[in-house]
């Protein structure tokens, strides 16, 4: 069993495997990225949510979905592959359905970059 609950670290040993000595400075760089730019997704679904803009919110969906597996954040990836898989299957979901989706990615997230950091830290 891994020691991490929401993040699978093989994602971050494969790019440190194949990015050579670039490798440290950009998993430092993704996962400041990751930091910095998830919320601003979070913030976006809500909105798209609130508006009924269930495109932009597949979009969102799916940019967050990508982001999270780059980097092994499985369960945040999970959540949004979710979404993502509602809208693309034009699946009739009541609003509550994307709502209770969004506030579990808002719970994850904080504790998934506390186990990404930590995974980082022992690679760097």
């Amino acid at each position: 069993m891994s020691e991490f609950k929401h993040v699978d670290k093989s994602a971050m040993l494969h790019l440190l495997e194949h990015a050579g000595d670039a490798g440290k400075d950009l998993i430092k760089s993704l996962l400041q990225l990751y930091e910095s730019n998830t919320p601003g997704i979070l913030s976006k679904m809500k909105e798209d949510i609130d508006s009924s803009s269930m495109g932009d919110l597949c979009q969102q969906a799916h940019s967050l979905k990508s982001s999270s597996m780059s980097l092994g954040a499985f369960k945040m990836a999970e959540v949004s592959a979710s979404i993502e898989n509602v809208l693309m299957k034009k699946q009739n979901r009541e609003i509550e359905f994307f709502q209770e989706k969004l506030n579990e990615l808002n719970q994850l997230f904080p504790i998934t970059i506390e186990e990404l950091e930590q995974v980082a830290k022992n690679m760097v």
